[in-house]
Order: structure tokens, then sequence, then C-alpha cells
């Protein structure tokens, strides 16, 4: 098997978020998403959302915007 392992780019910044997932009886997955800057929490109503969500929290940390991972 390929070791995969040498094809990642390390990564040399700390996680910006930590997000807590649960699913709601009709199926749909929610969740909280919390800044590890800030403590500032905001809640993902569909998690299909969560793409623009990130897009619209601002960038507190001066890195590219590009590059916010959650």
């Amino acid at each position: 098997m390929a070791d995969l392992s040498a094809e990642r780019e390390p990564q040399s910044r700390r996680p910006q978020y930590v997000m807590t997932l649960w699913r709601t009886a009709g199926g749909i997955w929610q969740g909280r998403l919390k800044s590890l800057h800030d403590g500032a929490e905001q809640l993902v109503g569909d998690l299909r959302d969560l793409p623009s969500v990130l897009a619209a929290v601002p960038d507190k940390t001066g890195s590219d915007p590009k590059e916010n991972h959650a």
C-alpha cells in the first residue's frame, strides 16, 4: 500500500475552529462552530451551509482568507 503521509503538506498552523456536530431526528446534520481565537460560537443549521458560514466569518488571524480551515 502506498504511503500517503508523504503527499500531505505539513500543518504549520494551529486549528482556527472546532465544531460539534449532531444529527436531528429529521436526519439533518447541524453543528456549533467555535472560534479558538476568541471563543465566539455560531450555530450551523445545516452542515451543507458550512462553506458559506466560513466565508462570512471575518479573518482575525491576518492570514490569507482563501486558506481558512475548519
